[in-house]
């Protein structure tokens, strides 16, 4: 179990990493092959982004996916909060696509695509 505090690490790192001000996603598009699935949620924790967030734990228990939250204060200049990405594709974003609101069945479309 010498390996978990690295993993620990390694996924904490993954929650600080800047955004550039495009539609690129806030952190990796992959890990391990796999697309992943980022959540933009706002500031400060108490206000989070809970729809979202409840979506993507009930689909990666099913699909396996990896799932990604990062706070907008962490996602770069220009980031918007509530936002989802799958890969490098913008899904939902406050103001533009449903409003940064996702359900179970359109992400599970999503990733049987």
């Amino acid at each position: 179990m010498k390996t978990a505090p690295h993993r620990l690490s390694f996924l904490f790192g993954l929650l600080i990493l800047p955004a550039a001000v495009s539609a690129a996603p806030p952190g990796p598009v992959t890990i391990n092959g796999q697309k992943v699935l980022t959540l933009v949620s706002r500031d400060p924790p108490g206000a989070r982004c809970n729809n979202n967030i409840q979506v993507a734990a009930e689909l990666s228990n099913i699909y396996k996916i990896p799932v990604i939250v990062v706070p907008v204060s962490q996602a770069g200049p220009g980031a918007k909060a509530p936002a989802v990405y799958y890969g490098g594709q913008l899904l939902a974003v406050d103001g533009g696509s449903h409003n940064g609101m996702v359900s179970y069945q359109m992400l599970a479309d999503v990733v049987d695509i």
